[in-house]
């Protein structure tokens, strides 16, 4: 990917994080996902399962705009 590329991008991520409406969405499903994770019956291992996943993808969502917005930090540096 072209610097400029990688540069563009961090930016747009940051700019979501920086969108209050998109964190209080994360925030909000955080909270849903563990609410239903303390309600879900222990020997309901399929809703556990389904909210497990839910909850990791979310995680993942973030973690991939954090990366962008690393390695656009990378990519000014070796600028």
């Amino acid at each position: 990917m072209a610097s400029e590329d990688i540069a563009r991008r961090a930016d747009q991520a940051r700019q979501v994080f920086d969108n209050q409406a998109f964190n209080e969405a994360v925030q909000a499903l955080h909270e849903s996902i563990r609410r239903q994770r303390l309600a879900v019956k222990a020997s309901d291992t399929y809703g556990q399962l389904r909210l497990i996943i839910a909850e990791q993808l979310l995680d993942k969502l973030i973690g991939c705009l954090h990366r962008y917005i690393e390695d656009g930090k990378q990519e000014e540096v070796q600028l």
